[in-house]
């Protein structure tokens, strides 16, 4: 089975800032397989396991929360709410022409944003494979730790 890379994570923080991830699961995994399919195997079968686990427990908290009456009365309440908010919300912003314009750059600014960290995850990127460095130091002469994170998902 071909492994396709869907998604680099890339963090970037203050030197001294990075916090190692518990292995758990993948931990016992590195010690129990010697080759990479066992290793792979193994993984997939857990992420399997822990998937079923979780939905089955997920399942039987909503229905055990959903039964009670003062939790549904809540929930309901909630959601009303919600709903009622976001209707005011944009009654107020179409009904005034500076905050449907404020509103709309909103949008485009988060849009940007995106884009930009896109670009940012690439770049740093093809730093970091044409470098091996680990760090950079900014504009404010801040260093900086380059975090690159793969996903590999079985397609």
């Amino acid at each position: 089975m071909p492994l396709q890379i869907l998604r680099k994570k890339i963090t970037m923080v203050e030197t001294g800032a990075i916090i190692p991830a518990e292995q758990g699961d993948l931990a016992k995994i590195e010690e129990k397989f010697d080759t990479m399919e066992e290793k792979i195997r193994a993984a997939l079968k857990t992420q399997k396991q822990i998937k079923n686990e979780l939905k089955t427990k997920s399942s039987l908290l909503s229905s055990a929360l959903e039964q009670d009456a003062d939790y549904y009365k809540a929930n309901e309440a909630v959601k009303d709410a919600q709903r009622a908010r976001r209707a005011v919300k944009q009654k107020v912003i179409a009904a005034n022409q500076n905050m449907k314009a404020l509103s709309e750059q909103i949008a485009v600014l988060k849009e940007r944003k995106k884009d930009i960290q896109l670009t940012l995850n690439d770049y740093v990127l093809e730093y970091t494979k044409k470098t091996h460095m680990t760090t950079i130091e900014d504009d404010e002469k801040v260093v900086r730790s380059i975090k690159v994170e793969e996903t590999a998902h079985i397609v």
